[in-house]
């Protein structure tokens, strides 16, 4: 079981909202998301609600999907069904986390573990997920398909998963010990980022020569 993190799905919102220029869709969603933590309101939810909650939110990625594809018709389209990937998922991070359990049941995500469910009643039915780090990595997957290239852009998203990893750090290891395996990870990831980038650039140009783009 992950422990909490305060204020991670606003800081991967916050992100998100920087590099798409989306302020007023994202800075309501982190209040809104947050808001858990300083009230206490909450709502029963059952299986049922969830289920149909999960597919609400498959319909819209659906609809969203074709509504990009067929009005862009390019590589571009994709980009743009990632970017809106965490307004797309508010119903289900927001049910969560208004919910009196605070977790998602892992059937409620699968419609294979639903139909399995039904043929094993009770073996899958207490299996529950909290979806507060995945949800904050689509943020940060979603900002990063906005492609603003600013330089500050991996120390923010580095920032926000020290944050994360902060929480979950074992108590075994020497606080000064954690951050320099923390520091010598992200150099490696600056490293690989940058190649990436470097692939993507000449992707880019050579799907523009090809005039798909």
């Amino acid at each position: 079981m992950t422990k909490p993190v305060p204020l991670v799905i606003a800081g991967g919102l916050l992100l998100w909202s920087w590099q798409t220029g989306y302020w007023l869709v994202g800075v309501p969603l982190a209040i809104l998301l947050e808001g858990p933590s300083f009230t206490a309101i909450r709502w029963e939810l059952e299986k049922r609600d969830f289920n149909r909650i999960v597919d609400i939110s498959v319909l819209l990625f659906l609809a969203t999907t074709f509504y990009f594809v067929s009005s862009e018709r390019s590589f571009k389209a994709f980009s743009s069904v990632l970017i809106w990937l965490p307004p797309g998922l508010l119903l289900l991070i927001a049910a969560q986390k208004y919910s009196a359990a605070g977790v998602v049941p892992l059937t409620s995500l699968f419609f294979s573990l639903r139909w399995l469910e039904a043929g094993r009643a009770g073996e899958l039915g207490n299996r529950q997920i909290d979806l507060t780090l995945p949800y904050a990595s689509v943020c940060l997957l979603s900002a990063s398909a906005a492609n603003q290239r600013t330089a500050w852009f991996y120390p923010a998203v580095f920032a926000l998963i020290a944050w994360g990893l902060w929480f979950q750090r074992s108590q075994r290891f020497h606080v000064a010990t954690w951050i320099g395996m923390v520091m010598v990870a992200g150099a490696i990831g600056y490293g690989v980022m940058t190649g990436f980038q470097a692939c993507l650039l000449y992707t880019s140009d050579a799907a523009d020569d090809q005039g798909l783009v």
